[in-house]
């Protein structure tokens, strides 16, 4: 094939000659465009070839096992160290268990429930001093110093006597009497505890009575009667009371008569306006007579002291 050089000839390139000289080139022609054809049909598949699958090969040999050195323990790392885990929800509370047995024991003994009130029939006067009462033996409600009234039963409630407790047993009280109602001598008493009397305010006087009628004329004196016979001296000084109107000032009393009696100060029950002093605040004083020394006593007290000595 000729070979040509294509040079610019105006606004289009045209071959020139291999040798000669330039020469203009006409203009390129228009690009010719023609229709697509339809696509052909798709040819059938061809079919799948098979080959026979080769012989397995024969297991190689097994390789020897290899030994090598252990290595070294590597160094154990740092304990971890993080937060403690919040605690756990209480468990659910576990079944009752079983009530035990009854526990059997021995019955404690009955106690003894002391007599509030006794009956006497000791036969007494009423009067002020030291009475003794008899009763049936029995646990008392009372002791030395308690407060007691004696009512006689068949005078309820208008005749009685009441003092303090000199002498306790079970089966007799010793009272020394020093408020009285009403009068007579009985022998059905009923005893229980009384309190102490209050002290109320004196009342007004009350107006003065009407003089009486004239005085009547004296009457003949009555015949000398016989006389008595001479009395004889008690043979202790068991019950003697003395009694003294305090003045602030005297501390030693005379007990008039006792001329031999006991200086043991509890064999004496003394007492200021009915109030029981303790021995260890007297002492009895070894002089005829036995003299009682005590703390003062206020003016206007009343001093009441009573012999319990047999001697």
């Amino acid at each position: 094939m000729a070979k040509y050089n294509w040079i610019q000839c105006g606004p289009s390139y045209s071959p020139c000659g291999s040798t000669g000289s330039y020469s203009c080139i006409g203009a390129t022609g228009a690009t010719g465009v023609g229709a697509t054809g339809s696509t052909g049909f798709t040819g059938a598949t061809g079919a799948t070839g098979v080959g026979a699958t080769g012989a397995r090969g024969a297991t190689g040999q097994v390789g020897a096992t290899g030994i090598g050195i252990q290595g070294f323990t590597g160094a154990t790392g740092a304990t971890g160290s993080g937060a403690t885990g919040a605690r756990g929800s209480t468990g659910s509370t576990g079944a009752i268990g079983s009530t035990g047995a009854t526990g059997f024991g021995a019955t404690g003994a009955s106690g003894i429930s002391p007599v509030l009130t006794a009956q006497s029939f000791t036969s007494h006067q009423i009067q002020v001093g030291t009475k003794t009462f008899y009763y049936i033996s029995a646990p008392v409600g009372w002791s030395y110093g308690s407060r007691l009234r004696a009512v006689a039963n068949s005078a309820y409630p208008y005749d009685w006597v009441e003092g303090t407790a000199i002498q306790v047993a079970n089966n007799f009280v010793t009272i020394y009497i020093d408020k009285i109602q009403g009068s007579g001598t009985f022998s059905d008493w009923q005893i229980g505890l009384s309190g102490d009397g209050g002290i109320g305010a004196t009342g007004s006087t009350g107006p003065q009575g009407s003089p009486g009628g004239a005085t009547g004329a004296t009457g003949v004196t009555g015949a000398t009667g016989l006389q008595g016979a001479t009395g004889v001296l008690p043979p202790s000084n068991a019950g003697n009371v003395w009694t003294f109107a305090g003045d602030n000032t005297t501390t030693t009393w005379t007990l008039t008569g006792n001329t031999s009696g006991s200086i043991v100060s509890s064999l004496y029950l003394v007492a200021i306006d009915g109030i029981l002093q303790a021995p260890a605040n007297y002492t009895i004083n070894n002089v005829s007579p036995r003299t009682l020394t005590i703390s003062t006593v206020p003016s206007g007290s009343s001093l009441v002291v009573i012999s319990l000595s047999t001697a």
